[in-house]
């Protein structure tokens, strides 16, 4: 196979982009080329000279950016690396499309549904998928009368466990809705199902006309928003599950669920329509994600095995350094 020249957005942050980064740079059939809003992103400085400073999503020109880079690098893919940029790129996938560029993300449906904690509630109880009881008023007298504390309260919009909050007492509760209607967070307030210890993170694959391509649960434990210890092992009832969740929210493109255990059944709490943060733990473990999705989208061949999944296996995530001089910042390309 020729290498095909692909761009992963937002690889500073130790997120998303990050990750992606790191399952894909080690492969040979790519020229993986990166951006960020910052030049503080780790791996902008391993090849200057194929990486950008592009401006944030919110800019007007940010499309244009991005669509300069690919045409000026014959860049076939862009993967989304932050929540803000997935948004704004599916938003205009066709802009992207007229160059020849294909987005690596979920249709807008989806993402817009998903993202949203409250609709994310709506719809997977209407389509008879176990999740944790929620509401979005903190005077909803029945919520309460169905749940005791403690309780979770977290933003509508958010992601790394950021203004998550594990409430114990009603006094507690009206602090932390002070505290967020005073930062203008809009909340839900959610059913604590399970425990820490029996919590997954599943990743179902699709195409982007919906086939699926393959799937992989990992059990976790969070350590500051991020998996911090994976385990990988086949859970095939959890992973027919997931993918039969899939299937009723019509993914299509990369989808990850996270859920719980309780009393022997799946409580689906949270689904993030994109690529997840553990994407490299899950390369690792034999489930590429971005290079599956991109040799069936361009080779028409799935290259995922099942069997191939180092199922038996944990996996520990920890911080890494480099040091560079001041001077290479000066190769950096900033795009603007």
């Amino acid at each position: 196979m020729s290498k095909y020249n692909i761009l992963i957005t937002g690889t500073g942050g130790c997120g998303v982009g990050e990750g992606l980064y790191k399952s894909l740079k080690p492969l040979k059939d790519y020229n993986v080329f990166s951006c960020n809003s910052s030049d503080n992103s780790l791996y902008l400085f391993d090849d200057p000279t194929t990486s950008f400073i592009v401006p944030p999503a919110s800019h007007h020109d940010y499309c244009k950016c991005l669509i300069n880079i690919c045409k000026t690098h014959q860049i076939s893919v862009v993967l989304p690396g932050s929540e803000q940029e997935l948004v704004v790129l599916v938003n205009n996938r066709n802009l992207f499309s007229l160059e020849g560029v294909v987005i690596f993300a979920n249709t807008a449906e989806v993402i817009n549904t998903y993202d949203n904690k409250w609709e994310t509630f709506v719809s997977l109880k209407a389509l008879n998928v176990k999740t944790p009881d929620t509401t979005i008023d903190i005077d909803d007298k029945s919520f309460f009368m169905r749940n005791s504390y403690p309780i979770i309260v977290k933003p509508i919009y958010g992601n790394a466990s950021k203004n998550v909050f594990i409430v114990e007492t009603k006094e507690e509760l009206k602090c932390i809705s002070a505290y967020l209607g005073f930062k203008k967070i809009d909340f839900v307030i959610q059913e604590y199902v399970g425990s820490a210890k029996e919590e997954y993170t599943i990743s179902v694959l699709s195409d982007l006309s919906g086939n699926f391509l393959g799937s992989i649960v990992l059990k976790r434990i969070l350590a500051g928003g991020f998996s911090q210890y994976i385990e990988c092992e086949s859970f095939d009832e959890l992973d027919r599950i997931a993918q039969q969740v899939a299937k009723s929210v019509n993914s299509k493109g990369p989808l990850n669920i996270q859920c719980r255990i309780m009393n022997g059944e799946l409580y689906v709490f949270e689904i993030n329509p994109r690529f997840s943060g553990t994407s490299p733990f899950r390369a690792l473990l034999g489930f590429n994600e971005a290079d599956i999705l991109f040799k069936k989208m361009f080779l028409d061949v799935n290259v995922f095995n099942r069997d191939k999944i180092q199922t038996g296996s944990f996996g520990v995530r920890g911080f890494q350094e480099k040091v560079y001089l001041k001077s290479i910042k000066s190769q950096l390309q900033i795009n603007s």
